[in-house]
């Protein structure tokens, strides 16, 4: 019952730190825009939600995907974190919506995402005893 509260908690964490960080983009990009105050509509709760919706959606089976093949390593799940989130925006073009973003905003989502992938990397890796086992065979 331990080891699945542990690896709840830690998506959970891994996708917040990635929601956190793209919000916080968006919305100041937005305010930027719009001329108004740069923190004007950051909200903690609508970032929990997304990174809720994130982590049931590609945390739970990725995980369980990258624990079958032994593959929670840091920087796999921090590659993997930047290519998810940078297919979001372009992921829109499949329905026809042209999106057109400048380099800076890329690197963020690749960033963002990239963090979140290597927290949950960080924290959800087997012991070292553990690997040592499997890699002996």
């Amino acid at each position: 019952m331990k080891e699945p509260l542990r690896v709840a908690g830690v998506l959970a964490l891994g996708a917040f730190t990635s929601a956190v960080a793209l919000a916080a983009l968006l919305i100041l990009l937005a305010n930027l825009d719009s001329g108004q105050p740069l923190a004007t509509d950051l909200s903690v709760l609508g970032v929990l939600m997304m990174s809720l919706a994130i982590t049931v959606s590609l945390g739970l089976p990725l995980y369980l995907l990258f624990r079958h093949f032994h593959l929670l390593r840091v920087w796999i799940c921090a590659m993997t974190g930047g290519v998810i989130a940078v297919s979001f925006p372009y992921g829109f073009r499949v329905w026809g919506f042209g999106v057109s973003l400048p380099w800076r905003v890329i690197f963020w989502f690749a960033m963002s995402g990239a963090a979140g992938g290597a927290v949950m990397g960080a924290l959800v890796r087997p012991p070292k005893s553990l690997s040592r086992t499997l890699s002996q065979g």
